[in-house]
């Protein structure tokens, strides 16, 4: 079973993305559904872009184990 990581389509730069996915990815998790964002501060409420927040979530399972058949293809059970 192979998934492909979700693209983030908000406004997070990329690098910090690409930094959550390898995490996600590293410490035994798979995303289980899409990413989503919520902007808690901004130019609403803020006198500086700089003085922005915005959390940013994906909903994650744990990978039990993944085993690797004779013909290359990942098998993954998830918890």
């Amino acid at each position: 079973m192979y998934r492909s990581e979700p693209r983030l389509q908000c406004t997070v730069p990329e690098y910090l993305s690409t930094h959550l996915f390898k995490w996600i990815a590293d410490n035994g998790y798979t995303p289980s559904d899409n990413p989503r964002e919520s902007h808690i501060d901004g130019i609403w409420n803020k006198e500086s872009d700089s003085d922005s927040l915005t959390k940013v979530q994906v909903p994650i399972v744990k990978i039990a184990k993944t085993k690797t058949t004779p013909g290359g293809v990942i098998l993954v059970s998830i918890i």
